[in-house]
């Protein structure tokens, strides 16, 4: 997050002339922040002769301060058009354009200020903001920097590289780079919001939040502040005050989507699922999941009859999510005269070969990428507790709902056989919070000789390597029908949350859920139970961290463990 500033000197552009004082007083009142006065004598001055682009400029920069930015765009467009030459009206007309996610045109609009004036280190700021925007990091990187080397104490460009260095995961370079621009500027809300999102990254959740109510305190309408403010409540188990955070968030902004979305999840996790699953629907206007959204026509089904169509479900997310929500399948089928199941390609044989999930009516599962059949309406499997109206007390919770084809084979024992997954996917953003180290996990391997473990971790080398003491039978698992063979021929599976917890589950297998302290909404608060999977047990983080506890307390039951009971 960074300001992008609007630059006017009673120099760089003025008009030459009589208007030559009314301009220096526009100017001086602009910086005052008397827009209604600088709109006012910006019109009249324009009224007697429109083309002037000095005062253009200023008008639009007026209706950039009122958030107008279409209108501002226009009005600095015909300044630009009148005096072309002018590298501070192209910059702050990229500014109007960004503003309206023409992100090509400010780009361009930056590089000709840059080309007009290479020492307009507002520009190559902003033009650094479009680029980290599409993703070219080293060339936003090398923008800022320019920028930095053009003024030392630009605390924006200061704040914007630590957003660049933030994406490239070099979070020692981000915090300092935040550090440097409160240190020039100690009053910078979204400088102190910044460096919140890189300790609570870091897990620094304490700092986090000191940082979050310092931005407000400068600025109480910073909405993203409110939202982040309520996550790191919600990390320190804090659910009022998360609530309370994000609740402030919409009294500012009701359509921020970021925050409704997180409401969603905070009542979900709460088990208020009525008002949970309908905040959840916010999660496709979040910048996060536009990538899931499919772009039909259809409309999205919402639960009513279709004896005469045929229904599209489609995987949206996680294999650990579609693992979850597939059991809805049968449901939806009974309301429906075809039900078509799209699925990423590792989960098909699993889902296609498992009895209960075509139970009832026409189903048929196809691989994300094949071509689709034509359908009627179309729903994500994880809008259907909405479609269904899912209560706490109501949830789909018969297992199994998945069928191994065959357990896997197994050299004779005279151990139990416990299956581990360690590790989630690195790319989310909180699996730093719900994996376990090689040392954690060798830990409890350490502490249980009495239990044979073997890996249900898919490339374990991905996941800090192989733990001493366990047995890797995953080199021949093509897909989840694979695993879920593994699974069945294990006495018991312990898994952080994963994909292998929900497979485990919806199998029907003994699982034990190795729980962060922050948990996912799914696995509620304060049980050591699940209404979703009867077999499941959780041993939860007492405190943010401390995994080494709940090891702990995982090997003294496993300690008392009866596979045969």
């Amino acid at each position: 997050m960074g300001r992008r500033a609007f630059k006017i000197t009673a120099t760089a552009h003025a008009p030459a002339g009589p208007n030559q004082a009314d301009y220096n007083q526009v100017v001086a009142r602009f910086h005052a922040g008397d827009l209604a006065g600088v709109e006012s004598a910006c019109r009249h001055v324009l009224a007697q002769n429109p083309r002037q682009p000095a005062f253009l400029h200023v008008l639009g920069l007026v209706a950039q301060a009122r958030g107008q930015s279409a209108i501002a765009a226009e009005l600095i467009g015909e300044a630009v058009a009148l005096r072309p030459d002018d590298s501070a009206m192209h910059g702050n007309l990229g500014i109007a354009l960004a503003k309206l996610g023409r992100l090509d045109a400010a780009e361009g609009a930056y590089r000709r200020a840059i080309a007009l004036r290479p020492d307009n280190a507002d520009a190559h700021s902003n033009l650094g903001n479009v680029l980290r925007h599409h993703g070219r990091w080293d060339e936003a990187e090398a923008e800022y920097r320019q920028a930095l080397s053009l003024r030392p104490t630009f605390a924006e460009a200061h704040s914007n590289l630590g957003n660049a260095l933030r994406q490239r995961e070099d979070l020692d370079g981000a915090e300092a780079a935040y550090r440097q621009a409160l240190a020039l500027r100690p009053a910078y809300p979204e400088g102190h919001y910044n460096l919140g999102n890189v300790l609570l990254e870091r897990g620094r959740t304490e700092e986090a939040i000191a940082c979050y109510r310092a931005a407000l305190a400068f600025n109480p309408r910073l909405v993203e502040a409110h939202n982040n403010l309520g996550s790191a409540l919600k990390a320190l188990a804090d659910m009022d005050g998360a609530i309370a955070c994000y609740q402030a968030a919409l009294a500012i902004d009701p359509r921020y989507a970021e925050a409704r979305y997180n409401l969603g999840l905070a009542w979900l996790g709460l088990g208020d699922y009525p008002r949970g699953w309908a905040a959840y629907e916010w999660r496709w206007a979040s910048p996060d999941f536009r990538p899931h959204r499919r772009p039909f026509a259809q409309k999205t089904w919402r639960g009513e009859d279709m004896a005469g169509g045929t229904l599209l479900l489609h995987a949206e997310q996680g294999y650990g999510d579609t693992l979850q929500f597939c059991r809805y399948i049968p449901l939806v089928a009974a309301r429906c005269r075809r039900v078509v199941v799209e699925v990423p390609p590792p989960l098909l044989r699993l889902l296609r070969t498992s009895p209960a999930l075509v139970a009832v009516g026409d189903v048929r599962f196809i691989a994300r990428g094949m071509p689709l059949p034509d359908f009627d309406l179309h729903c994500p499997l994880m809008s259907l507790p909405l479609a269904l109206d899912t209560r706490l007390e109501t949830a789909p919770a018969a297992t199994p709902y998945l069928t191994a084809a065959v357990a896997a084979p197994i050299a004779a024992r005279d151990r139990p056989c416990v299956g581990i997954a360690w590790s989630g996917n690195p790319t989310y953003k909180v699996d730093r919070r719900r994996s376990l180290t090689r040392a954690q996990v060798e830990s409890l391997v350490a502490a249980c000789p009495e239990v044979e473990f073997h890996s249900l971790q898919k490339d374990p080398d991905a996941a800090g390597g192989l733990p001493d003491g366990v047995v890797d039978r995953m080199g021949d698992v093509a897909d989840f029908a694979d695993t879920a063979a593994l699974v069945q021929a294990m006495d018991l599976v312990i898994s952080v949350d994963t994909s292998v917890v929900h497979l485990a589950g919806a199998l029907g297998r003994p699982v034990w859920l190795l729980n962060r302290f922050d948990s996912d909404w799914r696995w509620l608060r304060d049980r050591d139970d699940s209404p979703w999977y009867p077999t499941l047990r959780q041993f939860r983080q007492e405190m943010p961290g401390d995994w080494y506890g709940v090891l702990a307390r995982v090997a003294a039951s496993l300690d008392k463990w009866n596979p045969r009971a």
